[in-house]
């Protein structure tokens, strides 16, 4: 399974849009029951961390090229491996990956 950029882009967008903000009406009754109280400003951190999540996402390589060549040279050498329940476990996870998300 290949994951280019673009989902890995787009899978940082939907958790980041997930984030739930309060509606006008919500944050003009939160206004009003702190009338009294002093003005403040809350700042979370989650959106740099998204930020930089998505920056980290789109500056990975789509293709790990040193991986690909090791398993060429073992498969041209003869001495590549694969053990059949890891390659089952690897798609049980990946298709439980997909459903979920």
């Amino acid at each position: 399974m290949k994951i280019d950029k673009a989902v890995k882009a787009n899978l940082l967008n939907t958790i980041a849009g997930s984030v739930r903000t309060k509606t006008p009406k919500e944050k003009a009754s939160a206004s009003k029951q702190n009338v009294d109280a002093s003005d403040k400003v809350e700042l979370s951190g989650r959106n740099r961390d998204i930020a930089k999540l998505i920056a980290k996402a789109n500056s990975a390589p789509s293709i790990r090229q040193d991986k690909v060549d090791s398993i060429k040279k073992a498969i041209q050498n003869g001495t590549y491996n694969v053990k059949g329940d890891l390659v089952a476990k690897a798609i049980l996870k990946d298709n439980l990956l997909d459903e979920i998300l």
